[in-house]
């Protein structure tokens, strides 16, 4: 049978296992958070978890996936910017001869694109020959990379007693926070992309700190300096647990430190101090992802003991 495109069917969880299993296009299996036996028919499971709200293209050809791609709008960036926003979140095609099934899921992608009226589109991807050129060649242009990194927490307490600089959130804290986020100097896609207003890209992160503070796996750590937040890191707990290995994970989602501070070594007590924190919390194993032009972040995490694992590449699209 010709190769063909169709909606992800609950009956294909075993193909798509089979799929990831052999394709060698995804970063699942350089990831610590999923290297483990069975990693290919967890992620098959979070796909088709996915499928269930999402719309999830796969690509077949004699009753075999030679590809897949999963995206959504998004309405809380769609409200932010005015006007609708997507992003591709799952993209991955057979590594060898996978371009016609990238091809062809790609433009089932504008197809839907097309009808919902998007008007700026998001994708970070391993970087795999098929799939940057087939979203290349739809108009996708490249805006930066971003390296995750990890790094495993012990079970006791890290070197060094508690700084005094270091402590909790509090809900007084937040206009602070807020403002500290807006004056923050980010280094991101949102910032690097000329197409996006700046100020709108700055807004973003403070509206993202505003409503991650809110979600029930939230945390934040404080940095205080002279009586008043100075900084913070906004991080989250997962609970993860699969064929009898289990990880409590801290993803280290939001930095900022005040301008004002910047250079007097309290950017490295606020990682310590978040650090410790997280260990408190259970975790056990922490992740970030940072752009590959923050030098400085980048540093810093390599001295805490950080670890690189595997990068993804950020393109954007604006439809006209």
């Amino acid at each position: 049978m010709a190769l063909n495109t169709r909606l992800l069917a609950k009956t294909d969880i075993g193909k798509l296992e089979l799929f990831l299993k052999h394709s060698g296009t995804h970063h699942y299996q350089l990831d610590p958070l999923f290297r483990w036996e069975g990693v290919d028919e967890y992620v098959a499971n979070v796909i088709h978890d996915f499928s269930c709200k999402e719309p999830v293209f796969v690509a077949v050809e004699n009753d075999s996936i030679k590809g897949l791609i999963g995206f959504r709008k998004r309405g809380w960036d769609t409200d932010h910017f005015g006007y609708p926003v997507a992003s591709i979140d799952y993209f991955f095609v057979e590594k060898d001869g996978g371009g016609s099934a990238a091809s062809l899921l790609m433009s089932k992608f504008n197809e839907w694109a097309q009808e919902n009226k998007i008007k700026f589109i998001s994708i970070k991807t391993f970087p795999d020959h098929n799939v940057v050129k087939a979203i290349e060649e739809s108009g996708f242009y490249y805006v930066g990379a971003d390296f995750i990194l990890s790094k495993p927490l012990p079970d006791r307490g890290l070197d060094g007693p508690p700084d005094p600089h270091i402590r909790l959130f509090h809900k007084n804290d937040l206009n602070e926070l807020l403002k500290i986020a807006r004056n923050a100097p980010w280094i991101n896609r949102f910032h690097s992309d000329p197409n996006i207003d700046k100020e709108k890209a700055s807004k973003l992160y403070v509206n993202w700190l505003d409503n991650g503070i809110k979600k029930d796996n939230a945390r934040v750590t404080i940095l205080d300096v002279g009586g008043k937040p100075a900084g913070f890191i906004l991080w989250s707990v997962t609970y993860l647990s699969r064929g009898g290995n289990q990880a409590v994970v801290g993803d280290q989602e939001l930095v900022a430190l005040d301008p004002a501070i910047r250079g007097r070594g309290y950017g490295k007590i606020l990682y310590r101090g978040a650090l410790a924190q997280m260990q408190e919390a259970g975790v056990n194993l922490v992740e970030t992802g940072i752009a590959a032009n923050n030098a400085p972040a980048l540093n810093n995490q390599a001295k805490l003991g950080f670890y690189f694992n595997y990068s993804v590449a950020v393109f954007h699209k604006f439809v006209s």
